[in-house]
C-alpha cells in the first residue's frame, strides 16, 4: 500500500504517547530534549497534556498522575493509559521524528502564506525577506539556550583578552576611522554598530566618508558603499583623486599621459582592494532590495563595513504612514541588519534647515528627530559642521566634526578639522 501524501508531515499517535509515557515514567529524560521538544509541536490532542506535563517538569517536580488529571479532566482516561506506551529506548528517535514532523510542517506553512502573498500586489522582494526572516526564527526556536549562554560567555571573555593583546600592540579591535581622536572615542568602528553622518547639502559628507572608507581598507577590512546620489564612476574618480591628490575637475576636462598613467595605476590598485561601490543604475533604491543585496554580498565577499550615501534616498516599501514614519522603520531595519551580520554601517543624512531659524546654526540631535527620530536606533551620532558655510565673510575655514552620540563609551565632543584640497582628504587640525 502506498503512503499518502500527508504521511510525511503527520506523526502517529502512539509516537507522541510514547514520548509522555516516557517522561512520566523516567522525568529525567526531560532535561536532555527540553530545547527540542516544545508542547506546541504535539497535536492539538496531546497539546494541553504536555503543556501541563513540561510545567511540573520545569517546576523540578515529578510528573503527578493526580494533577494532571484534575487540570486536563476530559483528557483523564488519555492520560491515565499513558504509562502503557513508555519506550525509553526509542525517546530520543521518537523526540526528534516530532521534530523534524513540526519543522516540516511550519516550513510547508510558510511557503503557503509566501506564494499566497506573491498573488498579492506585495514586492516580491519584500515577501521573499519575510519568508527568510521567519525561517531564521523558527530555526531560533531550537537553540541550546543554556549551551548558547556558556558559548557567549567564553566569547565575551577571549574579546577581553584579545582588545587587550590589541592595545599592547597599539592596534584597534574595530575598523579604523582614520581620525586618532575619533578612534580614541569609539576604539574604531565596531561590530553591529550604526552609525549616522549628518550635515546640510554641501558640507562634505561623502568627502568624509570615503575617508572613511580608505582608511578601512588600508586596514583591509572590505568595505561595500552604496552611493544612491552619485554614479559609481563619481565615486571612483573621487577616490582617484584622494589617492594620486589630481582633482576630480582635471579628470573630467582631459589628463595628459603622465596623469594619465598615474590615475591608470592608481585605478589597477583599487582593483586588488576588497571594495565594491554600488549605485542607482546597480542596485534599487527600494530598502528590501538593498537589505537583501547586502546581505548577500556579506555572505559571499565578507564585507564588514558598508556606507550609504544617503539615507532619505532610500525608497520605503511600506505604502502607510507619512515619510518620517518610513524612515524610521528602515533605520531601524539598519541597525538589525549591523547586527545581523556582524559588521558597521555608516548612514550619510541630510539634515533639514529646522534648527538655523533658532539663529543657531550647529546641528543637534532634536534636528534628526524631524527626519523621523532616527537617533534612537544609533550607535553613534555625528554632524559636520562649517562657519563659512553660513558666513562667507568668516576667515575661519576649519570643519568640526561634532560627536553627538556615543554609545559605546557615551564620551563625546568635538574634533575639528582641516581639509587637505591637494589631496582631497580631511585629517585632524593640529592645535
Amino acid at each position: 500500500m502506498k503512503p499518502t501524501k500527508n504521511a510525511a508531515i503527520n506523526i502517529p499517535p502512539n509516537v507522541q504517547r510514547s514520548i509522555l509515557g516516557t517522561l512520566l515514567i523516567r522525568p529525567e529524560l526531560y532535561y536532555r530534549v527540553a530545547e527540542q521538544i516544545r508542547d506546541f509541536m504535539f497535536d492539538e490532542r496531546f497539546r494541553p497534556i504536555a503543556r501541563e506535563m513540561f510545567d511540573q517538569l520545569r517546576e523540578g517536580q515529578k510528573v503527578s498522575l493526580h494533577r494532571l488529571a484534575d487540570a486536563l479532566p476530559d483528557l483523564t482516561e488519555e492520560v491515565l493509559q499513558l504509562h502503557n506506551y513508555s519506550d525509553s529506548f526509542q525517546f530520543s528517535a521518537n523526540c526528534k521524528h516530532l521534530k523534524n514532523v513540526y519543522l516540516k510542517r511550519e516550513n510547508i506553512r510558510l511557503l503557503r502564506k509566501a506564494a499566497d502573498q506573491l498573488g498579492t500586489d506585495e514586492e516580491p522582494q519584500t515577501v521573499l525577506s519575510q519568508f527568510d526572516n521567519e525561517r531564521e526564527l523558527l530555526q531560533d526556536t531550537f537553540l541550546g539556550q543554556k549551551d548558547e549562554l556558556h558559548s557567549d560567555l567564553l566569547e565575551t571573555m577571549d574579546q577581553i583578552r584579545e582588545t587587550a593583546k590589541l592595545r599592547q600592540e597599539g592596534r584597534l579591535r574595530g575598523i579604523p576611522t582614520g581620525l586618532p581622536r575619533q578612534d580614541q572615542l569609539f576604539y574604531g568602528w565596531q561590530k553591529g554598530d550604526y552609525i549616522i553622518l549628518a550635515a546640510r547639502p554641501g558640507l562634505g559628507k561623502t568627502t568624509l566618508a570615503l575617508d572613511y572608507m580608505l582608511a578601512a581598507l588600508e586596514a583591509q577590512i572590505p568595505v561595500l558603499f552604496i552611493s544612491l546620489e552619485m554614479t559609481r564612476y563619481s565615486i571612483y574618480r573621487k577616490l582617484a583623486s584622494k589617492l594620486t591628490g589630481i582633482p576630480v575637475k582635471d579628470m573630467m576636462r582631459g589628463l595628459d599621459e603622465d596623469q594619465s598613467a598615474i590615475i591608470w595605476q592608481c585605478l589597477e590598485k583599487l582593483y586588488d582592494e576588497p571594495l565594491l561601490v554600488l549605485d542607482n543604475k546597480s542596485l534599487s533604491g527600494k530598502w528590501p532590495n538593498i537589505r537583501d543585496r547586502i546581505r548577500m554580498l556579506h555572505r559571499r565577499k565578507g564585507f564588514q563595513l558598508i556606507i550609504i550615501d544617503y539615507l532619505q534616498l532610500i525608497q520605503s516599501s511600506y505604502k502607510s504612514g507619512n515619510r518620517n514614519q518610513q524612515l524610521e522603520e528602515i533605520s531601524r531595519q539598519i541597525k538589525s541588519l549591523a547586527v545581523e551580520i556582524d559588521g558597521a554601517i555608516i548612514a550619510l543624512c541630510q539634515l533639514n534647515r529646522s534648527g538655523e531659524s533658532s539663529g543657531s546654526h550647529r546641528p543637534m540631535l532634536w534636528q534628526l528627530r524631524d527626519s523621523g527620530s532616527l537617533e534612537q536606533d544609533t550607535d553613534v551620532v555625528q554632524f559636520l559642521y562649517r562657519e563659512n558655510y553660513y558666513d562667507h565673510d568668516t576667515a575661519n575655514l576649519d570643519v568640526e566634526l561634532i560627536i553627538a552620540k556615543n554609545r559605546m563609551s557615551g564620551e563625546l565632543g568635538t574634533i575639528v578639522l582641516e581639509f587637505d584640497r591637494e589631496g582631497g582628504r580631511y585629517r585632524e587640525k593640529v592645535v
